[in-house]
């Protein structure tokens, strides 16, 4: 999960912002955002890397899911209730 204060961020602000921070792992071919309008769920962005080994280094450190050479990960914005599952 990648924990930002998503709503000072347009679009193309936060795929740069997730690019420059899974470029740690290797390389960025593409990330996509999905934004949800209920204040109670999570953004998620899908990352795709050059490689599988990159996609699962991105996996264990910020990834919710992992396919071949994608991850999907949640978006937690600072601040926003997150309902917990009882």
């Amino acid at each position: 999960m990648l924990i930002i204060n998503a709503a000072d961020f347009d679009e193309a602000e936060l795929e740069e912002l997730i690019t420059e921070r899974c470029s740690e792992f290797g390389s960025v071919v593409d990330v996509e955002i999905r934004r949800d309008s209920n204040p109670h769920r999570y953004d998620l962005a899908l990352v795709e890397m050059s490689t599988e080994e990159e996609a699962s280094n991105v996996f264990k450190e910020l990834g919710d899911a992992e396919k071949g050479t994608s991850v999907m990960m949640k978006i937690k914005h600072e601040g926003k209730q997150i309902p917990t599952v009882h």
